[in-house]
């Protein structure tokens, strides 16, 4: 599954799992199309992924972005949105 390149994103290779920063590319800025955290989170659950908390502080949240077909790491989402942070409560996982 092709994923997006963004600022700070290494893309999954020999084991290694791809991170992204909310930073948003060049092309996504000039078109206004990014995508905010939980946009992201919400579009991924609607193509069939799942997301598990894996790290969280009182300011920070890294949550992996998990494939459908297995539970597969797939990439990393760092943030420290404060409204994706309300959003996700208490919550550890999309399940």
């Amino acid at each position: 599954m092709p994923i997006r390149h963004r600022t700070g994103f290494r893309q999954a290779h020999h084991g290694r799992v791809a991170t992204q920063r909310e930073t948003p590319s060049p092309a996504e800025a000039a078109a206004g199309t990014e995508q905010g955290p939980i946009e992201r989170l919400e579009r991924w659950q609607q193509f069939g992924g799942t997301w598990q908390v894996i790290a969280r502080t009182g300011r920070s949240v890294t949550i992996s972005l998990r494939r459908c077909d297995g539970g597969e790491e797939a990439a990393r989402l760092s943030s420290a949105d404060a409204a994706l942070l309300a959003w996700l409560g208490d919550r550890t996982s999309s399940d």
